[in-house]
């Protein structure tokens, strides 16, 4: 499908309606696993990824935060808006989704974990 504007802000209007409900401001913006039905988890996707690097005797322990899901298809509709023929059409929606994607990163770094251990 090309040239469909309205497919476009579509895209952004799924994106706005996710945040609406999944964000939790209550803990630092940080998105929730899924809302509404009899399957909530309102955890949050936070845990993320465990890695352990081996430095020569140390071992460092890092635990990098979720939501980059969120954030990763935030920026992909935004790479899709700003090389559409639609993008000074879409100005303001271009700047609510680097805001949002800022946002989730800012709300990460509570959780950042790393550790040095021998």
């Amino acid at each position: 499908m090309t040239r469909n504007k309205s497919a476009v802000a579509e895209s952004y209007n799924q994106i706005r309606l996710y945040r609406n409900y999944l964000r939790d401001r209550s803990s630092n913006n940080l998105w929730r696993h899924m809302a509404f039905g009899d399957s909530q988890d309102k955890g949050h996707w936070a845990t993320g990824q465990l890695w352990a690097i081996p430095l020569s005797v140390h071992l460092l322990i890092i635990r990098f935060p979720g939501n980059a899901w969120a954030a990763a298809g935030m920026l992909r509709v935004l790479g899709t808006i700003k090389n559409s023929e639609y993008a000074g059409d879409f100005k303001s929606e271009r700047a609510d989704l680097i805001n949002w994607v800022l946002e989730i990163q800012d709300g990460m770094y509570n959780y950042l974990v790393c550790s040095m251990q021998p």
